[in-house]
């Protein structure tokens, strides 16, 4: 279940970088991957939930690193 869930992320991380220049939200790709893979929306809400607390622990280690 982990190694799924680290490539979801991964491939989030990946369609950020392509997005940037379009500046296109992720919640398309979002949509986009589930309908692909045929995900459930409980494994979807933790892969959401996942990347909302990583972004959490990454501002808060930057500012406390300040």
């Amino acid at each position: 279940m982990s190694k799924t869930i680290k490539s979801h992320k991964i491939e989030l991380v990946q369609s950020e970088k392509k997005d940037t220049s379009k500046n296109v939200s992720n919640f398309n790709y979002v949509i986009h991957y589930v309908s692909k893979h045929n995900l459930s929306i409980i494994n979807l809400t933790i892969i959401i939930i996942r990347q909302i607390f990583s972004q959490i622990l990454i501002k808060t280690r930057l500012i406390n690193r300040q």
